[in-house]
């Protein structure tokens, strides 16, 4: 009998997968922070769970502004416009336009209002917050959570809102059309240090205002004068040598020449009435001084002292 051979043949096969690596570009932007952005209603309350939301990633430090963002629920084939959006001191004195504030980018929506996350950056030539921004400094209103109004995680930052691009002017850098129902706004203050922005120390005293006259001549002798009559008027010049205008008076100790004298302001009068206003610096008033004597006034020679006092016009 012959035996046959049966021989089996075992088939392996053998699948192989080859793994690519992961590219990672050594110039792709490390996001460090995230914001989210939602509608609120009249008292600034999150309207949760509706699905209309905006997510900011961004770097905290660079020499530009590089952010991812993504938003659902919005208006559909809409563009918006993402900004950074500063108050005004104090927080409730004016909302809407003229904001110290600066575009960051345009998106627009697809026919479902949605808005893929996309990246992108931008040079600012600023930090976030920036002066005058009332937030640059650590407000209470924003996370003391028995007094707060929103009770943030940061006390001081900035705002990051979207807004319908129709409401933002991008070459003034401002919100024109005020319509808080379609803007989504922050939900924290956030902090960006611009690395490639240049600044300067500023230093600047401010001089308190410097009060000072000069008079000429500093002695007049009016002669022989008749009771009953005037003596000539001399001439005097009194110059304001400070540094802010100045209002005028004249006082004597001298009970004659409190009587007697009589300085000119647009018409003469006696030097316990004389005062001229508003005298500006290295202007010159020329009060033309007299002594009008009374009838009947006891004769005698008299001298006294006149002192012309300057303050500054209010």
């Amino acid at each position: 009998m012959r035996k046959g051979l049966i021989a089996i043949l075992a088939l392996m096969l053998v699948v192989s997968f080859a793994l690519a690596p992961a590219v990672v570009s050594a110039d792709a932007p490390t996001y460090d922070s995230s914001l989210t952005l939602e509608n609120k209603d009249a008292s600034w309350a999150v309207i949760s769970e509706d699905g209309v939301q905006g997510t900011l990633e961004f770097n905290s430090s660079g020499a530009e502004f590089e952010y991812r963002f993504a938003a659902t629920g919005l208006q559909s084939d809409t563009e918006y416009c993402l900004i950074y959006y500063a108050d005004f001191d104090p927080r409730f004195e004016q909302w809407g336009g003229n904001n110290p504030g600066k575009y960051i980018a345009t998106i627009g929506t697809n026919g479902n209002g949605n808005y893929a996350a996309t990246a992108g950056s931008i040079d600012l030539g600023m930090d976030l917050p920036c002066t005058p921004d009332w937030n640059i400094n650590p407000n209470p209103d924003y996370c003391d959570n028995n007094n707060g109004f929103d009770s943030y995680a940061h006390c001081c930052g900035a705002k990051i809102w979207l807004v319908p691009a129709t409401a933002y002017s991008i070459v003034e850098d401002r919100v024109t059309n005020w319509n808080p129902t379609a803007f989504l706004f922050e939900t924290d203050l956030v902090a960006y240090d611009d690395t490639n922005a240049s600044s300067f120390e500023a230093t600047t005293e401010v001089l308190g205002d410097i009060i000072s006259i000069s008079v000429s001549p500093t002695s007049i002798d009016f002669g022989q004068v008749n009771s009953g009559t005037c003596s000539s008027a001399i001439w005097m010049g009194i110059t304001n040598t400070g540094s802010a205008s100045v209002n005028l008076s004249a006082s004597s100790s001298s009970q004659f020449y409190n009587d007697c004298l009589q300085l000119d302001a647009s018409g003469y009068q006696s030097i316990v009435n004389w005062a001229v206003t508003g005298l500006g610096v290295d202007n010159t008033w020329e009060p033309a001084p007299k002594v009008c004597i009374p009838a009947g006034y006891p004769a005698g020679t008299y001298t006294g002292t006149i002192v012309f006092w300057a303050e500054a016009t209010p």
